[in-house]
């Protein structure tokens, strides 16, 4: 009978359910069952990388960043439910734009719009900012993409195939967006 501990041979764990993998590196691993499995939540994402990654233990915390980052935009969500950006308290910091020369950029009335959106007025939110969906869904999707590269993931196909002209037109109608909320016939387009 040869013991396991002592055996040269290298033998995976016990395991009934598990298929596993040998590296020479990280020694044994549970095995991928398909490179194309997509993974039910973004936790499990994280976690079956951490666990199957050939990264180094130094290099798993790369993960970090997009994680604080997505923590930290909803600790702002939770703090910003509970503080009205309209209020006079001022509990909220005002564009700095807006503070130094009166003109209105194409992402003043962001705040207001979120506020409004976490309190459920869709219609207020666009009175605020008419392009907040274009704002906010660039940042889920910049956010989406910085965490699948952080993953080791493939980059989104469709982001990658998206031609250049694409974000130099949103660029321009942003632009044109800013200049007319500023002049006086169009003061229905100001936050």
């Amino acid at each position: 009978m040869v013991n396991e501990a002592c055996s040269t041979t290298r033998r995976p764990p016990i395991s009934t359910d598990t298929a596993w993998t040998w590296s020479t590196h990280l020694g044994w691993q549970p095995a991928l069952q398909s490179a194309t499995r997509v993974p039910d939540d973004l936790y499990h994402a994280v976690v079956e990388h951490l666990l199957r990654s050939k990264l180094a233990a130094s290099d798993r915390w790369i993960v970090v960043g997009p994680i604080a980052c997505a923590c930290a935009v909803a600790a702002g969500a939770v703090y910003l439910a509970g503080h009205d950006p309209l209020s006079p308290a001022g509990s909220v910091l005002p564009c700095p734009l807006y503070v130094s020369t009166g003109l209105y950029c194409p992402g003043c009335g962001l705040t207001r719009a979120a506020y409004a959106l976490l309190h459920g007025q869709v219609g207020r939110a666009f009175g605020y900012n008419l392009f907040f969906p274009l704002f906010f869904g660039a940042l889920m999707i910049g956010w989406w993409a910085w965490m699948r590269s952080a993953l080791g993931l493939r980059p989104l196909q469709w982001l990658a195939r998206l031609p250049t002209s694409v974000p130099v037109v949103a660029g321009g109608i942003l632009l044109g967006f800013a200049v007319l909320r500023n002049l006086t016939p169009f003061s229905a387009l100001a936050p």
